[in-house]
């Protein structure tokens, strides 16, 4: 067995959206394509959730990069409600079933704002992994000093 490389080289790990204040009613995250990966993990975290309603987080699928045709994933879908407060979510989908898939944070009458929303693709069928991250970088047992 091949002994286990960086995380960076084995998941694609990509920030969909940046925070989100509050006020709209439905954020959609950047679409993920699940092409030559078996899984991904959406991360994301609330803000403050007004007292007066319940704001969701779900996942949908589509065949077609456009999410023209975009169905919920049965599931999928957590609840946040006023005592939820800066508390985070990751919804984890292991061999979707189309091809496409987004986080979506359907505020309802909850005045919240939410913070980023993050993808970590994993189980690559070939790698290292091309990141989706603006900088990154690899050590393997550093020494201690400047940073």
């Amino acid at each position: 067995m091949e002994p286990i490389g960086h995380l960076l080289e084995e998941v694609k790990i990509t920030k969909l959206n940046d925070a989100s204040a509050a006020g709209v009613t439905t954020i959609n995250s950047a679409v993920v394509d699940m092409q030559g990966f078996d899984g991904v993990v959406f991360l994301t975290n609330a803000g403050t959730i007004a007292a007066t309603g319940t704001a969701a987080v779900k996942v949908q699928q589509d065949t077609v990069v456009g999410m023209g045709s975009a169905a919920d994933l049965a599931d999928s879908g957590q609840s946040f409600v006023d005592a939820d407060d800066n508390k985070s979510v990751a919804v984890d989908v292991k061999r979707p079933l189309e091809r496409y898939l987004r986080l979506v944070i359907s505020r309802a009458t909850a005045n919240s704002d939410w913070g980023p929303i993050w993808a970590l693709q994993y189980r690559a069928r070939q790698v290292p992994v091309s990141q989706g991250l603006d900088k990154h970088e690899k050590h393997l047992s550093p020494i201690e000093g400047t940073a």
